[in-house]
């Protein structure tokens, strides 16, 4: 990207407005701070010197009628004495300022109410400190008229538009627009002067002086461009104009209250929708592009970022803790209370999530994590609150809310009832939830959800009324996990479920008659039943018209008893077979014997399973597998890979990892040409291994591959480079051995590289150069990695470029590195 461009704005309306382009015949020096107490000869020859060529600064220095202008605008630009006095003698902080000791809605302009609101930093960050700018004001907007404004795009910036980096990453030097062609707003001159002087040098007081009238503009001026900051310049920038947000809503013909409703706010809300990241300083908003999700937690330390990032938002998912709902209620400001429904509700949402530690079962991949009772405390619940915190429920389009997600949570009252009334609710998941009128609730779900597509009831009793009123025809996803059956099974009654696909009771306690119920469906597809242990089962008498055929089959960590090992031995077809940690060996080598396993099975996990060679003679028949999960298994890996058997060349994917081999072990792999991803992670490999990887075939056909947890030696690293097609690359970095490696053979370069991942690996200025690099990475994630200092810091970085548009993932946290 450029280091400069000079930007020509238009503001006569033009049908087709003209561009200029000269080409860069000069590099370019950012200049250094431009004080307006210079006189105009010195800041003429600075202006000189500082622009991207000497033939454009030359037509500006030599012209006295310029000179003049300039003097007339610095002096426009200074700040009134009074204000900046006020400002110095101002001691409200963000936590504490409330604007109704201020608002007058009858001014018409905001300065004289809204001084004593600045946002202030009582420590020693310079940043945060609104008078430190005041002396010296940084700028480089020079106006010829009222309908030209010329400035130049510098790194400098303290807040950036990704509108401007897009003309930054030119090869222009100088380009005029059509002030039309960056906003629809009706924005003047002026006003685009203070907002590019306040995106050059962060908040100044200038715009005390902005009038109601044109507070829309200018935030709709910065939703246009883009902003976004490396500092904490745009929240200082969002976080001071909040109050004018308070006055501008404020109508004086209803007693100054707060109005929404008009023309202004309704139909131009999501200009408004940034502010929702500076309301609260105790909780930390953050949007979620990928899931449409809006994100309310509390916050563990001072944070100050903001993203501008939420440009084409129409439907929003909630997610909040009842933590941040209880924070939010105790701040006990009731116009904050009322802007945050209103942004909020602004948006059509489509979902509710609410966990005690935003954590949620269905997002965790390990099943035995997330049934595990063990894992967390699940008894200790807060109770919600979301219906106090949106109290003003008319907002809520209730008719379009079609998930709820609940999680270790106590359910008011209030929020019970709120949920009953979601007519067109699709899915429902209730995890480890208190409900005090759990029975009628459970009684209910036919009547007050007809529409219910999928049901998640995860660590709950369950009784016969809840059985009693699964006539759901629309039921697709039944999820009993974790519960337990309690009733008297004499008055059990289950409608059919002829139109279930998923039944999953991982980790349950269920009766027999419920299971036959579910086993009757025809369409079912996926059977999840891990852990389940069926020796409590002894009544059944016959598996007529169970279904047989599945698309996903977990029997992992399966207690089965003599009846449903019959049944999973006899003709079952299963493309996706999932038996890690299968009690007995025995159970496996029946169970793997059917031919129409052999002949349907695509995919087959046997990880922490007893596996031996007669086990591994018996895959080695499944005529279409095409990926084998062995990981940790019980037996001598060595022994068992080393065995003469040969498997029908269609492997695609292979997992030994956690297993302990040695690095002949690796030669078996030769037979699979069409191997694609191969996950040897924490298998205690030496140094030298990675020659039983690169071998001809594999050099083309590997995709993904997981060497992370073994020790690399130098020419280890340059052999990854000669995997043609390597995509997603997960791997463990020695500092010592990579910098011996840089010495040795220059950096590491994967030409198709989409997904790196490192694991407990320094992140140093060699690291860094690694991923900046590779020229296709769309992601990075960085697990139990140590970041040295400032490594990401792009205004150090002469590859800015290469952050955008990139997910970089740092302990599991989603990061952008263009706006933090």
């Amino acid at each position: 990207m450029n280091h400069c461009i000079r930007i020509i704005v238009d503001f006569n309306v033009l049908d087709n407005p003209e561009f200029l382009a000269t080409k860069r015949p000069y590099s370019f020096t950012p200049p250094n701070s431009y004080n307006e107490d210079l006189n105009h000869e010195t800041a003429a020859a600075f202006y000189q010197n500082s622009q991207c060529s000497s033939k454009i600064a030359s037509n500006y220095s030599g012209n006295n009628t310029q000179h003049h202008e300039y003097d007339e605008y610095k002096k426009k630009l200074k700040l009134d004495t009074k204000f900046e006095s006020k400002c110095q003698q101002s001691k409200y902080s963000a936590t504490s300022f409330h604007t109704s000791n201020y608002l007058n809605s009858k001014t018409t302009t905001i300065e004289s109410n809204i001084v004593h609101l600045m946002f202030h930093n009582n420590g020693n960050n310079e940043d945060l400190d609104c008078t430190k700018n005041q002396g010296a004001k940084n700028t480089l907007v020079h106006q010829k008229s009222n309908n030209l404004v010329t400035f130049d795009y510098l790194q400098t910036f303290k807040i950036r538009s990704k509108y401007f980096d897009e003309l930054a990453k030119t090869e222009n030097e100088q380009i005029r627009l059509n002030i039309k062609d960056i906003t629809k707003s009706n924005v003047d001159s002026h006003i685009f002067e203070e907002c590019i002087n306040v995106l050059k040098n962060g908040w100044n007081l200038d715009f005390l002086g902005i009038k109601k009238e044109e507070f829309l503009i200018l935030i709709w001026l910065l939703y246009d461009l883009t902003c976004y900051s490396e500092s904490n310049a745009l929240f200082i920038l969002y976080k001071n104009l909040l109050p004018f947000i308070f006055l501008y809503l404020t109508d004086a013909s209803f007693f100054d209250e707060l109005n929404f409703f008009n023309v202004d706010f309704v139909n131009h809300y999501k200009y408004f929708l940034p502010f929702i990241y500076v309301l609260y300083d105790t909780i930390h908003v953050t949007y979620n592009s990928i899931v449409k999700e809006l994100v309310f937690i509390e916050k563990e330390q001072v944070t100050t970022d903001i993203s501008l990032e939420t440009h084409d938002i129409d439907e929003i998912i909630i997610r909040i803790t009842p933590r941040a709902l209880e924070l939010i209620i105790n701040e006990n400001f009731e116009k904050k209370l009322i802007l945050l429904n209103h942004i909020v509700c602004s948006y059509t949402i489509k979902g509710i999530r609410i966990s005690r530690d935003n954590i949620f079962f269905t997002e965790i991949k390990d099943l035995d994590l997330a049934c595990n009772p063990f894992h967390e405390n699940t008894s200790l619940k807060m109770q919600t609150s979301f219906s106090v915190v949106f109290n003003n429920i008319n907002l809520i389009d209730k008719s379009l809310i079609t998930s709820i997600e609940f999680e270790k949570i106590k359910i008011s009252d209030i929020d019970f009832n709120f949920c009953m009334a979601l007519r067109n609710l699709k899915s429902l998941i209730l995890v480890h939830c208190d409900i005090e009128k759990s029975n009628f609730f459970f009684r209910s779900l036919s009547k007050n959800f007809p529409k219910l597509r999928a049901l998640r009831i995860i660590g709950s009793i369950l009784t016969n009324g809840f059985f009693q009123n699964l006539s759901l025809e629309s039921l697709n996803i039944l999820d009993l996990s974790c519960c337990e059956y309690k009733s008297d099974l004499k008055f059990y009654k289950c409608p059919e479920m002829k139109y279930l696909q998923e039944f999953h009771i991982n980790y349950s306690k269920m009766n027999y008659k419920i299971i036959n119920s579910m086993m009757l469906s025809a369409e079912l597809k996926v059977l999840s039943m891990r852990g389940v242990d069926f020796y409590r089962l002894k009544y059944f008498e016959n598996c007529d018209n169970w279904k047989d055929t599945f698309e996903y089959l977990d029997l992992s960590r399966c207690m089965l008893n003599n009846f449903f090992l019959d049944f999973f031995s006899a003709n079952i077809i299963a493309e996706i077979l999932i038996l890690d940690h299968l009690c007995g060996i025995t159970h496996l080598k029946r169970i793997l014997s059917q031919k129409s396993l052999q002949r349907s099975t695509k995919k087959l996990s046997l990880s922490g399973s007893l596996v031996d060679a007669d086990l591994l003679s018996v895959i080695s028949g499944f005529g279409i597998l095409e990926s084998l999960n062995i990981s940790a298994l019980e037996e001598n890996t060595n022994t068992l890979l080393n065995s003469n058997y040969n498997y029908l060349n269609n492997f695609v994917s292979l997992n030994p990892k956690r297993n302990k081999l040695e690095n002949a072990s690796l030669s078996f792999i030769n037979q699979f040409n069409r191997l694609a991803e191969l996950d040897i992670s924490d298998v205690c490999l030496k140094a030298g291994f990675m020659a039983y990887i690169c071998l001809p075939c594999l050099i083309i056909s590997l995709i993904k591959i997981d060497i992370s947890g073994n020790l690399l030696c130098p020419y280890d690293i340059f052999q990854i480079g000669l995997l043609i097609n390597l995509r997603h690359l997960v791997i463990f970095l020695d500092n010592e051995v990579f910098s011996e490696f840089l010495k040795i053979y220059g950096n590491l370069r994967c030409l198709n590289l989409e997904t790196l991942i490192l694991c407990s690996t320094t992140i140093n200025k060699n690291v860094k150069n690694l991923i900046i690099s590779q020229p296709l990475l769309k992601k990075v994630e960085l697990r139990k990695c140590i970041i040295e200092p400032n490594i990401f810091t792009i205004n150090c970085s002469s590859e800015p470029v290469f952050f955008e548009n990139k997910t970089f993932i740092v302990s599991g946290e989603s990061l952008d590195f263009t706006q933090s």
